[in-house]
């Protein structure tokens, strides 16, 4: 924000991310998980605080059909489908704001999500809204009531501060990683190595569900910048119970939304990389870095760009050496065209972290519409995905391809000096 005045009215605000306490943010089922504001239209002086939003079932939150779910994410646009007292009847939700003369304004919050993840709830911040700063840095914080229903949860946003990283990783919710890590010892540290050194990753955000990541973690004697949450689910008491019930895939996409709402406004690209299996790679020897393509396609236009979306690359077949300590030389074959797959249906999206995205869904964002999705194509760059590291899964991997083992027997020679 541009102003740290504790009496400063919504017009200071600048399009910017906030940071709640998401950990004890939780009352009655209800948990935020991250805060935008921004401007809308465009310097129109009209700015909006929209909430990442996850409420249990003991709210008796249901979605509708799942048809107008899928309509609305081929439209891109917000569908109000939370619902409660019957059908059709909206969530009645609202956001109370203290003001400058003392007084408290409500206003109405629409609220609208996609799929079985988390919801929106989207309000107008009155021109008379009181922003006050935040005790440990100064900056401007936005302190509110979110009402859902009889539910009143006091929300605490503070401004984000720190200078703006280019490019952030997200994993989804990881599992059984020992196993993975006793057939490939190597593979944490080769996995962070390559994507900072190679694709320019600055800061990684990393969950598990069952707490098998922290002894890899413990590891890796390379310096890298990550964020671990541990035991995701347990968090939240219905995703701790779907997850012990043989759901791990449950908490895929809030994890995602967690990480994408997280560093919206601190950094300007967020990929989503699902596993440890994935290698976002250059698709010709002698290409230019990401952070140019990226860089180049979010240049000066008149529509911005929300997410890029890079194609996976299906590896796999048999094992060319059964006691590689490298996932990469263990599966050099690939299928001949990638993948099987349409766009978008199991690609990796990079994210803008502008707030153009509304959600990250598994393998592609919800944008708004004022910006576009941007396929980046299979032969410039792709994701490197081994599929058949967990169990055999590609029939059609028969063509070699050893693009990515000069830069892997890079990296494991640099360890290898390092420990001696």
């Amino acid at each position: 924000s541009s102003s740290s005045s504790s009496s400063s009215s919504s017009s200071s605000f600048s399009s910017t991310t906030f940071r709640p306490n998401w950990r004890s943010a939780g009352v009655s089922g209800m948990h935020v998980f991250g805060g935008a504001v921004f401007e809308s239209p465009p310097r129109s002086g009209r700015h909006y605080v929209e909430l990442s939003l996850f409420i249990e079932d003991d709210l008796q939150v249901h979605l509708r059909q799942y048809k107008e779910q899928m309509d609305a994410m081929r439209t891109h646009r917000p569908l109000a489908v939370a619902h409660t007292g019957g059908e059709g009847q909206l969530l009645d939700a609202s956001c109370s704001w203290p003001t400058l003369s003392g007084r408290r304004i409500s206003v109405r919050a629409l609220v609208f999500g996609f799929g079985r993840s988390s919801l929106r709830a989207r309000c107008l911040i009155p021109s008379t809204a009181k922003s006050s700063p935040a005790k440990d840095s100064g900056q401007v914080g936005l302190e509110f009531t979110l009402i859902v229903e009889d539910v009143h949860m006091p929300v605490h946003l503070t401004g984000r501060d720190g200078a703006e990283r280019f490019l952030t990783l997200c994993s989804h919710p990881w599992w059984n990683l020992d196993r993975f890590g006793k057939q490939y010892p190597e593979f944490l540290s080769t996995w962070l190595t390559y994507h900072k050194e190679v694709i320019g990753v600055e800061e990684f955000w990393l969950y598990d569900i069952d707490g098998s990541l922290g002894p890899e973690l413990a590891k890796v004697t390379a310096n890298f910048t990550v964020r671990y949450f541990p035991n995701f689910p347990d968090t939240i008491p219905i995703l701790r119970n779907l997850t012990s019930q043989g759901w791990p895939f449950s908490s895929e996409m809030l994890a995602y939304d967690h990480c994408l709402f997280h560093n919206t406004g601190s950094s300007r690209w967020i990929a989503s990389v699902h596993g440890v299996d994935g290698y976002i790679v250059a698709a010709r020897k002698g290409s230019t870095s990401l952070r140019n393509t990226l860089s180049e396609i979010a240049g000066p236009g008149d529509i911005p760009v929300c997410s890029v979306s890079v194609r996976r690359c299906s590896f796999g077949g048999p094992k060319e050496m059964d006691k590689s300590r490298h996932l990469v030389e263990a599966f050099p074959f690939r299928m001949e065209n990638c993948s099987e797959d349409g766009p978008f249906h199991l690609d990796d999206p990079i994210h803008s972290g502008d707030g153009s995205a509304i959600y990250s869904l598994a393998h592609r964002a919800v944008c708004t519409d004022q910006s576009r999705l941007v396929k980046l194509p299979v032969h410039k760059w792709r994701l490197n995905h081994y599929v058949d590291a967990w169990s055999n899964r590609c029939r059609n991997c028969r063509i070699r391809d050893d693009l990515l083992m000069s830069e892997i027997h890079t990296i494991a020679r640099k360890t290898m000096s390092k420990v001696d």
